[in-house]
């Protein structure tokens, strides 16, 4: 995906969330000027989150917002339930989980989205498949990444009642049992499936130019923000967000980790 659609993308997300971001007198960044943010991200998510390095596309782009107002990150990588947990715990202080948890709480507030998954059903494009809407998937296999049925019970519901649909959080596998004929449909981010896919063709010499993408799902951006205790942590981080995106930074933290080579 070209960083242009990327930013596009996130831009019409913090827009349709309502995130009309100005930085006022004063700031919202707190007076000490290295405050440490503890914010939970995913375990396992490249190229948005690699935890062996500490970074990621996300990451990055949090340490980056936050740190141009005074402030200084922390990641911890967990399994999302443990996130949840240790967020409501007050142990860490942001959580980028709220698509998989109700976090609808008093003493909660969500900033605007620090990146928008771009998720779409891809299938072997020797197959031909035509998959336009929900009836489309009548009489398939789909592989999909944990979640995805509560995301979109629309297109999941009939193929899960069926006993055809699976959900992992190796999404490696993804590409492969794609690959291997093993699974009819992949729903995926587009982001990451490529990531993969590049991965696998660099390990195995094949998984080639054969997917195709159907790119019909409905946008799901809105659930994409990240929940904060203190709002002045969240403010800050809105503002930091504007500054990278107007600035062109933003775009250059996606690049970098869209052409990043696979492990």
């Amino acid at each position: 995906m070209q960083a242009g659609k990327v930013w596009a993308a996130c831009r019409s997300a913090i827009l349709a969330a309502g995130m009309i971001l100005m930085v006022s007198a004063g700031g919202a960044a707190r007076s000490a000027p290295q405050d440490e943010v503890v914010v939970g991200f995913g375990n396992r998510l490249p190229p948005y989150v690699f935890p062996e390095q500490q970074t990621g596309m996300i990451v990055e782009i949090f340490r980056e917002a936050l740190a141009s107002q005074g402030y200084r990150l922390k990641p911890v990588f967990l399994p999302l339930k443990r996130e949840a947990m240790l967020f409501d715990e007050h142990k860490i202080d942001a959580a980028m989980l709220d698509f998989y948890v109700d976090m609808t709480k008093p003493g909660n507030v969500y900033g605007a989205p620090a990146f928008v998954y771009h998720n779409v059903l891809i299938t072997l494009a020797d197959r031909h498949l035509k998959i336009d809407s929900p009836a489309d998937m009548q009489g398939l296999s789909v592989l999909a990444f944990q979640g995805a049925l509560g995301l979109y019970p629309d297109w999941l519901q009939q193929v899960s009642a069926a006993g055809r649909h699976q959900e992992t959080n190796n999404q490696a596998l993804q590409v492969l049992t794609l690959a291997d004929g093993g699974v009819d449909v992949v729903l995926s981010d587009r982001a990451i499936f490529n990531y993969f896919r590049r991965q696998a063709q660099s390990k195995h010499g094949n998984h080639g130019e054969v997917f195709e993408e159907h790119d019909v799902l409905p946008n799901k951006s809105d659930l994409y923000r990240t929940v904060f205790h203190d709002e002045k942590v969240r403010d800050a981080f809105n503002i930091g967000l504007n500054s990278l995106i107007k600035s062109g930074r933003y775009d250059q933290i996606v690049k970098s980790f869209m052409d990043r080579p696979p492990d």
